[in-house]
């Protein structure tokens, strides 16, 4: 590839690893939200349970019994799905500073002992650095790419099984307030 090319690709896969970045940030800033709504459905649960055991009849008792193991289930999904976010994920990143610059010193010391004039010898030493870092940044923003689409897809996962958890868990407390007021 030539330079411009190599320029091109480079700012290309900047943007790209910054986005991915940004969007590792997001997942991040959305954790505290499932955390207190899995935890409200943690404090809600008990209550449910409690209030089955004054279920008399047995169509009510089934009915509600089944929609309160259906929201235990989605909110036991919903758990799972959240330590798919939060678990641990090897994620890349471009070369360090310090690295980089020293590899690049090394090069320029290995290249004064050629015939090269100042302008092609820091040429030289610019396309050694260029074509690794160029390819770790394409890989680093490669791998965190797949990372974050599948933190991404556990947060709506997350999501979906905590709405219809919480949908569950409501007809459950409407099923045993309905046998009461309802007696057959």
């Amino acid at each position: 590839m030539g330079v411009k090319t190599d320029e091109y690709l480079s700012a290309i896969f900047a943007d790209s690893f910054k986005r991915e970045v940004e969007a590792d940030e997001s997942v991040w800033r959305s954790l505290p939200f499932f955390a207190a709504v899995l935890g409200l459905a943690l404090a809600i649960l008990p209550s449910i349970y409690r209030a089955l055991v004054v279920v008399d009849r047995l169509g009510w008792k089934v009915a509600a019994y089944s929609l309160f193991a259906m929201a235990l289930l989605d909110f036991g999904l919903a758990g799972y799905w959240f330590w798919q976010i939060v678990r641990l994920r090897q994620y890349r990143y471009p070369p360090y500073d310090d690295e980089l610059l020293a590899y690049a010193q090394q090069l320029q010391a290995f290249y004064e002992d050629g015939d090269l004039t100042s302008v092609e010898r820091d040429e030289a030493v610019r396309e050694d650095v260029r074509q690794p870092v160029l390819r770790e940044l394409a890989g680093a923003t490669a791998n965190n790419r797949r990372n974050n689409a599948a933190k991404a897809n556990a947060r709506s996962r997350v999501l979906l099984f905590v709405v219809v958890g919480f949908l569950l868990a409501f007809l459950c407390e409407a099923t045993i307030l309905s046998e009461q007021l309802f007696p057959l």
